[in-house]
């Protein structure tokens, strides 16, 4: 009996992936920092990183109301 080639290539392996972690594991360093600011399950290990990137939300950041908005 003829033995089954076991190997899976990488591609097979990433389509098995959730698409949310292939899109962390196809961005940048400095586009997944900017990410973690607004999703707590993406960390930035890396300090000269955050210290390049200027923090896009402050302490003063809050939900929006959709009637705050002018209606289109």
């Amino acid at each position: 009996m003829a033995k089954k080639n076991k190997t899976i290539t990488l591609e097979a392996q990433v389509r098995k992936c959730h698409p949310r972690l292939r899109m962390i594991t196809n961005g940048s360093t400095t586009v997944n920092a900017v990410r973690a600011e607004q999703c707590a399950s993406i960390k930035v290990e890396n300090r000269t990183i955050l210290g390049e990137i200027p923090l896009l939300r402050g302490e003063e950041a809050c939900r929006s109301k959709r009637r705050t908005f002018p209606a289109v």
